[in-house]
């Protein structure tokens, strides 16, 4: 009967260890700012083709995706991608998205002064207002379109530094620098 008990309990320890290890943490990414930028719904397919050998697309909708991602450790997390860009109209309704985010990714055109201000003015106080936020980043796009910058990258840079945001400049249009973003996205989240 003592052999019994004790193999019901290393059998309990190993269903633990295999839930445990299977465990899946879930993060809500909000991604902001103003129509025309260039990044609606292009930045996150591309994200998801880009990483179509580690990720798996669960769901996918006009303003929502959500990816399950294979970590190296066999652990996998879930991404739910809420595309609130171009909905500034409609404010109200993203302060509601942004509730429970765990990072926000506030997007501006590098051609677009008006994108830019709006970050300043209304897209990067209105992140600092929910407390599960952990993360937030300032995404430049259009970089393919450098000849027309307005946006000094140096500028954009030193804002990021002064309010502690993670910054990246990027391209939809030639993916240049998604990779690198999403890699950092995907690591400093899963490290918070």
């Amino acid at each position: 009967m003592g052999n019994n008990n004790i193999l019901n309990i290393k059998k309990k320890e190993v269903i633990k260890q295999e839930v445990e290890s299977n465990f899946q943490d879930e993060y809500k990414i909000v991604f902001v700012g103003e129509s025309g930028i260039g990044t609606k719904t292009s930045l996150i397919s591309r994200l998801v083709k880009l990483k179509s050998d580690k990720y798996n697309l669960l769901a996918t909708d006009i303003s929502f995706t959500k990816i399950k991602i294979n970590l190296e450790n066999n652990k996998e997390v879930i991404f739910h991608l809420w595309d609130t860009i171009g909905l500034e109209t409609n404010r109200p309704l993203v302060k509601i998205y942004l509730q429970d985010s765990d990072c926000i990714v506030i997007g501006y055109d590098i051609t677009n002064k008006k994108s830019f201000e709006e970050v300043l003015k209304y897209w990067y106080p209105k992140s600092k207002e929910f407390d599960t936020c952990k993360l937030i980043y300032l995404i430049g796009n259009k970089i393919d379109l450098n000849a027309k910058r307005i946006i000094k990258k140096e500028v954009a840079n030193e804002f990021a530094k002064l309010n502690k945001l993670r910054f990246f400049e990027i391209s939809c249009m030639t993916d240049e620098g998604i990779k690198e973003f999403f890699d950092d996205l995907v690591y400093n989240l899963i490290q918070k």
